[in-house]
């Protein structure tokens, strides 16, 4: 199932979704999703939260036509579905 992502259209022209799984130390096997420009912006990303901390030991990413439902909550007063902020990191915005 796809889903729309409420973005201005300028962004949604420039932005991609990818998948990135690994391994965390600590956590074992994690799936992580990314919005970017490119896949370099998502391994930058990566690259840059130090295995201590949270990231990845190893990984993989793979680009997606869309993001998968479990990156989405779906709001219980009205149904409409919106991307999981503790799941999805947005590297197009300034507050990542």
């Amino acid at each position: 199932m796809t889903k729309q992502v409420e973005m201005f259209p300028e962004e949604v022209a420039s932005s991609k979704f990818f998948v990135a799984k690994g391994h965390v130390l600590g956590e074992g096997d994690v799936t992580r999703y990314y919005v970017a420009k490119d896949e370099a912006e998502v391994t930058i990303h990566i690259n840059n939260k130090p295995t201590d901390d949270g990231g990845f030991s190893s990984y993989a990413i793979e680009e997606k036509e869309a993001l998968p439902e479990d990156a989405y909550i779906k709001c219980p007063s009205c149904a409409c579905d919106f991307q999981d902020k503790y799941r999805v990191t947005d590297l197009t915005t300034d507050d990542q």
